[in-house]
């Protein structure tokens, strides 16, 4: 199959990441993963792009898959045992009722040296 074909194909910026994780796995030699890892929405078409060189596109689209489903039973796992509060319900931040531990030390005084004017020369026996 075409490369260019598969590329306008799968070419979706919000599945770079897991496309970055299977180009890890599959080429971790890549010289540019350390740069995609930075920003991979960014550097989406070119992480496809080097991907599609290593990897098939059925490989690429069941990646996507097993992680976009891995994802969501992380998200449901972690919120499990949690209460869930209401949009309307105001939970003030627990800084604003306890200082903080720390003390307040003030910054020690920097006292400045005096300066003496200079003097300007005059304009002596010019007439």
């Amino acid at each position: 199959m075409n490369k260019l074909q598969s590329f306008r194909r799968l070419s979706d910026g919000s599945k770079a990441a897991l496309d970055l994780l299977l180009l890890q796995r599959l080429q971790p030699q890549n010289a540019q993963i350390s740069k995609y890892s930075l920003n991979p929405e960014r550097y989406a078409d070119d992480i496809l792009f080097d991907l599609l060189d290593v990897a098939a596109e059925e490989q690429i689209l069941e990646n996507r898959s097993s992680g976009s489903e891995e994802r969501g039973a992380r998200s449901e796992n972690s919120n499990k045992g949690q209460k869930k509060i209401s949009p309307d319900t105001h939970h003030p931040s627990p800084d604003t009722h306890h200082p903080s531990p720390t003390t307040h030390h003030p910054a020690p005084e920097v006292k400045k040296k005096s300066r003496k004017k200079k003097s300007t020369p005059t304009s002596r026996g010019m007439t």
